[in-house]
């Protein structure tokens, strides 16, 4: 596999290169996106950002290497509720 260089001026800022809609099974009974899920989400995200630049599965696997996530901030600054149907 051959190394891209990329060069950080490059890099999108903020990264928009991930999206996702909240499914169903995420909104617990009082309507709001459940905050096990967030999470979820931002792992899905991270995984998106690896890929971008570099460090995804494909590397992973071609070098015999992964990565884990030791810990989790999250922050929650308002409700996020079920869109209107």
């Amino acid at each position: 596999m051959v190394r891209q260089e990329q060069n950080v001026d490059d890099v999108q800022s903020p990264f928009d290169g991930h999206s996702d809609t909240v499914k169903p099974e995420w909104i617990d009974f009082n309507g709001h996106f459940n905050a096990g899920f967030y999470v979820v989400c931002f792992d899905d995200a991270i995984e998106s950002w690896m890929d971008f630049i570099g460090l995804g599965r494909p590397h992973r696997e071609v070098h015999a290497v992964t990565t884990f996530s030791a810990q989790n901030h999250v922050t929650y600054l308002r409700e996020v509720k079920r869109a209107p149907t």
